[in-house]
């Protein structure tokens, strides 16, 4: 996730790797809430404990490269990165989360580009054409008895956040080693994908 693909300047990798910051920000305070809710079964909290627990470990090193990139102090950024890690472990939970907004409003993400009305037709075409050739095989129909299911993304587009949904198209979206892992869609790419799947309906005649 880390390696500088070859042809890939260090600027955009520094840029790829501070936008991750902001998204993992996002995505740790959604799963959080998930985690909190009465109705999350035993099975999904241990998925998220997990998925959280994976994330923490990388996001220091992702939000240090956001200060980099925005003239932040990188201390201060470590210094909140270990209280975030050290609340979560000792199930602070209320406090993790009061870190974790701050944090969002510190090094927020620009959705620019993002939104489904960013979409121009031919981005609209080549989103319909990726969801169906790499995504609609693993999230249309989840497997709820996994930790982490592949939830549907028609549902996702619907019911979450959009700001939520960004970013975790964003940041759970992978390419190839070649590429170092990182997301290979573009930011039209991704807005076509999103305008398709809030019309999902309409588009494909259900």
């Amino acid at each position: 996730m880390f390696l500088v693909p070859y042809g890939t300047s260090a600027s955009s990798v520094l840029d790829y790797d501070a936008r991750l910051c902001s998204v993992e920000l996002i995505i740790l305070k959604a799963d959080l809430q998930h985690l909190r809710l009465s109705s999350t079964s035993k099975n999904h909290q241990l998925g998220l404990h997990q998925r959280i627990n994976g994330a923490l470990g990388t996001l220091g090193w992702l939000c240090r490269r956001y200060a980099s990139k925005n003239g932040l102090k990188p201390t201060k950024i470590r210094t909140s990165i270990n209280e975030l890690r050290h609340n979560f472990q000792q199930q602070k939970l209320v406090l993790f989360d009061q870190q974790l907004q701050t944090l969002i409003e510190s090094m927020p993400l620009s959705l620019d580009g993002y939104l489904a009305e960013d979409a121009t037709a031919q981005s609209l075409d080549n989103g319909k054409k990726i969801y169906y050739r790499y995504c609609s095989g693993c999230h249309t129909n989840p497997d709820f008895t996994k930790q982490t299911p592949s939830y549907s993304l028609v549902d996702m587009a619907h019911q979450m956040p959009q700001r939520e949904f960004i970013a975790r198209m964003i940041g759970g979206v992978r390419g190839t080693p070649e590429i170092a892992m990182h997301n290979p869609l573009s930011k039209q790419d991704l807005a076509g994908m999103y305008k398709f799947l809030l019309r999902f309906g309409s588009e494909t005649g259900n």
